[in-house]
């Protein structure tokens, strides 16, 4: 950050009151409190790798974590000023400093120290293990307990709704037979009224045919004689269109010999036109020919 020294903007005059206020106001004395009582130092595991130098190389076949974990505690650094992440380590102020100065300087580690860090290290892989192996044999009684319960629980509620439901039922059974009796008078009647309905129609059906028999013999003596008179004047009307097809006919034949005479007429066109294409692209490639064996030979 930027401090003003003093009010004039002069060089050589420090109001230390005025300064003081600025580090004050701009939060520079809480942000040094947070990185001195947190972990200003944070770091990823595989930049821990560098200090590996540190520690023998039986350490080496260790995971990060437990690498790095070794390593704080076998150089004595205090359990307060460091905390292991899940992919970083964090240090207070001083603490990678002097992690650096120790490899600077090449130091070693007590081996009666490494050798207990080693017990640890396996009693906290057998723990883990042992945990691990509980939690495994844990879970399924767990797991089959909820089961059970919510079985029962689920048991218990269809019992009841079953012992409300009972009285529920039998009345919708009785009042579903009373409509299924209902729907059966219904269907009774509708039939006899269907099959009243249908030799009434059946009589006036019969009815209807005997008038429609009168009229249709009526109409067929009439409609004779007006067959008769359309019939010769569908002949002559044959005769007519016979003749006029005839010469559309004989029109077509014509219209279609000359359109096949103007289909040859434009069939030479092209043709002709794509032979002096032909000869036009032979004659430039005769000349591109020449003209690049010109050049060759001028090269």
């Amino acid at each position: 950050r930027c401090f003003k020294p003093n009010e004039f903007q002069k060089a050589g005059v420090f109001d230390e009151t005025l300064v003081l206020d600025q580090i004050v106001q701009c939060g520079t004395v809480e942000l040094v409190k947070l990185m001195h009582d947190g972990y200003p130092n944070r770091c990823r595991f595989h930049e821990m790798l560098r200090f590996r130098d540190l520690l023998p190389e039986s350490f080496q076949r260790y995971g990060t974590r437990t690498f790095i974990e070794a390593l704080l505690l076998a150089y004595d650094v205090p359990v307060q000023d460091w905390a292991l992440g899940m992919s970083r380590v964090f240090l207070r102020a001083g603490q990678l400093k002097a992690l650096e100065d120790l490899r600077s300087a090449g130091a070693a580690p007590d081996p009666a120290k490494l050798r207990q860090i080693m017990r640890q290290i396996i009693r906290k892989k057998w723990v883990r293990a042992v945990h691990a192996i509980g939690l495994c044999r844990y879970l399924p009684e767990f797991l089959a307990a909820i089961r059970m319960k919510r079985a029962e629980q689920a048991l218990a509620t269809r019992a009841l709704l079953v012992g409300r439901l009972r009285s529920l039922l039998e009345a919708a059974r009785s009042r579903l037979w009373e409509k299924r009796q209902r729907a059966l008078r219904r269907w009774r009647l509708a039939f006899y009224t269907l099959s009243l309905v249908r030799n009434l129609m059946v009589q006036a059906r019969a009815r209807r045919l005997q008038k429609a028999m009168r009229k249709f013999w009526l109409l067929r003596t009439r409609l004779q004689e007006w067959a008769t008179n359309k019939a010769e004047e569908a002949v002559l009307e044959a005769e007519r269109r016979a003749a006029e097809e005839e010469r559309l006919e004989a029109e077509l034949q014509k219209a279609e010999e000359k359109a096949r005479l103007e289909e040859q007429r434009k069939v030479a066109e092209e043709e002709a036109r794509q032979a002096e294409a032909r000869r036009r692209a032979e004659e430039e490639a005769r000349l591109e020919e020449e003209r690049r064996v010109a050049e060759e030979e001028a090269r």
